[in-house]
């Protein structure tokens, strides 16, 4: 006699998905993300052995405030989202010698206030240009 969890998961639809790790298909429930326990192990041990931060963005960039204080692996896009709504022109102009103009406006346009895009796209346009004319000045 089954149990009840196993009657109920043989009723589970099943689909047709790519493995995470391999790449192969295979039959698997909907929240399943790999075609067997081996590449979910596999998965789990290259996840383990990413490089963590150990010194946070702020201070490796040597900003005026601790944007990733709480989290030190935060991903960039969201610290350099945090410096633009902070506001602060030097924080803003380090972050665009850094990763650019470019990539600072892309994340400029992330953000939902619009008090807030005017002021930080104001501040990362002035920054944008003081970093221009050094850079023809030098």
């Amino acid at each position: 006699m089954k149990t009840l969890g196993a009657a109920l998961a043989s009723r589970r639809e099943r689909q047709t998905k790519h493995c995470n790790q391999c790449g192969n298909l295979f039959l698997g429930l909907k929240i399943s993300r790999y075609c067997s326990e081996a590449c979910r192990q596999r998965a789990k041990y290259h996840r383990s052995k990413q490089v963590m931060r150990q010194t946070p963005l702020s201070r490796t960039l040597g900003l005026s405030r601790a944007y990733d204080w709480s989290n030190k692996q935060i991903p960039e896009e969201v610290f350099l989202l945090r410096v633009l709504q902070g506001v602060e022109l030097i924080d803003i102009a380090k972050c665009v010698r850094v990763y650019g103009a470019d990539c600072m406006q892309i994340i400029l346009d992330r953000i939902d206030d619009p008090l807030t895009r005017n002021i930080a796209g104001r501040k990362l346009r002035n920054a944008i240009e003081a970093i221009e004319h050094i850079d023809a000045a030098a």
